[in-house]
């Protein structure tokens, strides 16, 4: 993840906006003294964040990607 002083997000917010909400883009975190305060990540990536930290449920429930993950590491780990 890159970082930029909070002076430089100030001045090109809009770039950082567009960078973040990019395809493959990726967060960007903003110093304060060279110290991580806030970091800026697209809407879609927040709420993708928020699903996956609220989600309690039944195994059945999980996307299929998940399922098909969890069903290979069964097979890896089966004698």
């Amino acid at each position: 993840m890159r970082s930029v002083s909070a002076a430089e997000a100030a001045r090109s917010f809009g770039a950082i906006r567009e960078e973040v909400c990019a395809p493959g883009g990726e967060p960007v975190a903003v110093t304060h003294y060279n110290i991580p305060q806030v970091v800026v990540l697209s809407f879609k990536e927040y709420q993708e964040l928020v699903r996956k930290a609220r989600f309690a449920g039944r195994v059945a429930d999980l996307p299929e990607e998940d399922l098909a993950f969890l069903a290979s590491v069964d097979r890896r780990n089966a004698p």
